[in-house]
C-alpha cells in the first residue's frame, strides 16, 4: 500500500522511500561525510589540498606509504590515496560491544580467533594500527597501492575513515558531534547517529548474515573505522537529508527555511573531482527506468548485515532510497536496482505542484 505524506513545502523535488526501521546505512554514511567535510571547506576549516600528515603532526601516527607525494584530503574523498583494504586486517575493526568493558569481535562468530582481542577498536587506535609501520595491521604491500597517491583510483573504507579522522584534528569535534551540530539537530533528524548509546536500539533492525548456511540475527555491532559505514538513520530522516542535498543544500518547511550548505557548496560537493567522485558522492551512476539510461548522484553500501542505496537525478529532481538488513548479494544487488528502476518510474508520474510529495511505501 502506497502512503503519501506532506513533504517540505517550496521545492521541487520527489523522494521514493522504502523503511520500517532505523538501519545502520553502511556506505551512505560516505555521503553524509562529505556533507560534513564540504561544510567544513566553506567554513574554512579544511582544504582539499590539506596533507594529512600534516595534521597528524604532534604525536598521532604515522602514515607510512609507500607513494613519493603525501596524502590529501582531495585523494582521500576520491579514494585515489592509494589506501587499499586489506581484508584480513579491515574486518577486525567490526565488534560487538558487550557493555561491560570488553568487546567481540565480528568475525569470531564465523571464525574464532582471526582476530587479535586486544586490537584497538577506537577510530585513531586502528587507523594507526593500519597505517603506522609501527602498528599491528601494517603490511605495505597489502595495505597501500605501489604508485603514488592521486595515480590510481581503489575504493578506501579505511581511507575513508581517515578522512573522518582528519576532520575532527582540523575542527576540533569528533565527526558524529560536527554532523549532529551542521546538519542532523538543524534537518531534525532525531532518530540519525554515529552513536548506538543516542538511539533506541530496540528501534534499530538487527543485520543478517549468513553463518553456516543459515541466515542468522547478528547482534548490533559497531565499527572502528565508524566515518566510512557506522551511520544509523531511518529512511524518512535520510529523504529528509536527501532533499535538502537535491535543493542545494536547502530544505524549506512550511514558513521555515533550513540551509546547511550554501549553493555554491553543495554544487561543489556534487561536481566530479575525478573518476566520477566529486566529495564522496558518486556522480554519473547508470540506471535505466523510462525506456533511457539516467545518470544519478548518491551512493550505495553493504556491510555484514545490511545494504544502502541512496541516488537522485539532478536534472529531474527524483531520489529514491532504500535500506534493508540483510547480506547483499548478488542475487539481491539485481532485485535492488530493479526496485530503483522501479521507484523512479514511479516518482516521475508524481505530480508534482506546490509542494513536494515523500512516495512513502
Amino acid at each position: 500500500m502506497v502512503k503519501f505524506r506532506p513533504a517540505p513545502e517550496n521545492t521541487d523535488t520527489a523522494v521514493a522511500i522504502v523503511e520500517l526501521f532505523r538501519r545502520s546505512l553502511a556506505s551512505i554514511s560516505k555521503a553524509v561525510m562529505g556533507t560534513a567535510i564540504a561544510k567544513a571547506l566553506e567554513s574554512g576549516i579544511l582544504d582539499l589540498d590539506h596533507e594529512v600528515q600534516y595534521l597528524l603532526a604532534g604525536g598521532h601516527f604515522n602514515i607510512d606509504n609507500p607513494g613519493l607525494r603525501p596524502i590529501t584530503l582531495e585523494h582521500l574523498v576520491t579514494h585515489r590515496s592509494g589506501i587499499k583494504d586489506y581484508r584480513p586486517a579491515y574486518r577486525c575493526s567490526f565488534y560487538i560491544d558487550n557493555g561491560d568493558g570488553t568487546h567481540t569481535k565480528l568475525v569470531d562468530l564465523e571464525e574464532p580467533g582471526s582476530c587479535p582481542d586486544d586490537s584497538p577498536i577506537t577510530l585513531a587506535g586502528f587507523l594507526g594500527a593500519y597505517l603506522d609501520s609501527e602498528g599491528e595491521f601494517y603490511n605495505q604491500n597489502e595495505n597501500f597501492l605501489a604508485r603514488a597517491p592521486g595515480e590510481e583510483y581503489i575504493y578506501s573504507n579505511i581511507g575513508a575513515a581517515l578522512a573522518g579522522y582528519s576532520l575532527e584534528l582540523s575542527s576540533g569535534f569528533t565527526l558524529a558531534d560536527y554532523a549532529k551540530m551542521k546538519i542532523f539537530t538543524p534537518l531534525g533528524m532525531v532518530n540519525t547517529s554515529w552513536r548506538i548509546p543516542e538511539l533506541i536500539p530496540d528501534n534499530i533492525a538487527k543485520p543478517h548474515y549468513p553463518i553456516n548456511g543459515n541466515l542468522t540475527a547478528l547482534p548490533l555491532y559497531e565499527l572502528a573505522t565508524w566515518p566510512d559505514g557506522g551511520l544509523r538513520s531511518s529512511a524518512y530522516e535520510m529523504a529528509l537529508f536527501l532533499a535538502t542535498i537535491m535543493n542545494g543544500g536547502k530544505l524549506s518547511t512550511g514558513k521555515k527555511e533550513i540551509r546547511i550548505l550554501e549553493a555554491d557548496s553543495a554544487a561543489q560537493m556534487l561536481t566530479p573531482i575525478t573518476d566520477n567522485f566529486g566529495i564522496f558522492w558518486i556522480i554519473d551512476w547508470p540506471l535505466q527506468y523510462n525506456g533511457k539510461i539516467n545518470k544519478l548522484i548518491g551512493h550505495n553500501g553493504a556491510d555484514p548485515g545490511y545494504f544502502s542505496y541512496m541516488f537522485f537525478n539532478p536534472i529531474d529532481k527524483i531520489g529514491a532510497l532504500i535500506l534493508g538488513n540483510s547480506e547483499l548479494n548478488e542475487e539481491l544487488e539485481e532485485s535492488i536496482n530493479g526496485l530503483a528502476a522501479k521507484l523512479f518510474e514511479a516518482a516521475s508520474k508524481l505530480k508534482i505542484k506546490e509542494a513536494s510529495k515523500l512516495c512513502h511505501y
